[in-house]
């Protein structure tokens, strides 16, 4: 059994990698908070402290504790069992001395690759990623960006990227799409009809390479230009972008060759999602990478704390 702890089940890591790892395991979720819940399965989400009790002996009984994040770490309602750590977001970065301390307990560590600068230890781990039928591309250039929230509209450079395209738009025959504020379901339709799909431009606080929608777009067959940095290069066969004049000068590329070699180019995304991040493809390279023995040996105190939603204890390393 395996016992994944999250903050919500709205987080990109959690709805993707549970219906991968329950291919292997039966496999049960536990969330901290009921975090933007859009219709997919809530997991258990403990309001008491005998619920929190009855989560801690799943994690005694199971062969591994997946924690997602710190406010996973911070959920812990126990220091007996065997944890295994994926980190992927900006809070990582933000509370990196946090973040060690809570590391420091994992018998295993997985990142997203642009984490590795400063968790140079860690195993490079993409997120799971199905893979749906391929829809032929329309006679009309599509490309999409996806700011995902108003918040992440400053953080992924989005204005700098609506401007370029509005400079291209007078050139070029294309449509424009923005997925923000729209169901999943609808991203992913309109995902099927993109040639390509501009993920981020380079900042200082967010994680560049290619996120969770960004791997949705080269499933469905589309080409992703993002901010691409040495550590998701070996990984990845994105077109790189730090800033508005690369952005410009690679649409500029892309959109002035044949029709059909757009195309290709775009399968050859699809191509590599299915060898990489498939949801086969993916649990059998993180089976490959989990230790031997997950059972780690050094112990950690624990102290506990109240919220607001009833009992949630809280790792403080020693």
């Amino acid at each position: 059994m395996i016992t994944v702890i999250a903050n919500g089940p709205a987080r990109g890591p959690t709805y993707t990698m549970i219906p991968a790892l329950r291919q292997w395991q039966e496999t049960k979720l536990v969330c901290a908070q009921l975090d933007g819940y859009r219709g997919w399965e809530p997991g258990f989400m403990p309001q008491s402290e005998n619920d929190w009790q009855l989560v801690a002996s799943w994690i005694e009984r199971s062969d591994f504790c997946l924690v997602l994040s710190n406010a996973g770490f911070r959920a812990l309602p126990t220091e007996d069992g065997r944890f295994i750590a994926y980190m992927e977001d900006t809070e990582t970065l933000r509370n990196l001395k946090y973040a060690q301390g809570n590391l420091a307990i994992a018998d295993k560590v997985f990142v997203v690759p642009d984490l590795m600068r400063v968790l140079p230890d860690a195993t490079p781990l993409l997120q799971p990623t199905e893979i749906r039928p391929y829809r032929p591309r329309r006679e009309r250039v599509v490309i999409c960006h996806s700011p995902g929230s108003q918040n992440k509209y400053a953080q992924k450079r989005s204005r700098l990227i609506q401007d370029t395209i509005t400079r291209l738009a007078g050139k070029f025959d294309f449509e424009y799409r923005v997925l923000m504020g729209l169901p999943h379901a609808e991203c992913l339709d309109i995902k099927a009809d993109a040639d390509i799909f501009i993920d981020t431009l380079a900042t200082d606080s967010y994680i560049r390479g290619v996120a969770k929608s960004g791997l949705e777009a080269m499933a469905a067959g589309a080409v992703v230009v993002t901010a691409m940095d040495d550590y998701w290069g070996p990984h990845i066969p994105a077109r790189d972008a730090q800033n508005a004049d690369e952005l410009e000068a690679v649409l500029r590329e892309l959109l002035t060759q044949p029709r059909e070699a757009l195309v290709e180019q775009g399968q050859a995304s699809r191509d590599w999602a299915k060898r990489h991040v498939a949801p086969e493809a993916w649990l059998t390279y993180f089976r490959a990478h989990l230790p031997e023995d997950l059972r780690r040996t050094t112990r950690i105190l624990s102290s506990r704390t109240g919220r607001a939603t009833g009992f949630a204890p809280a790792w403080r390393a020693t």
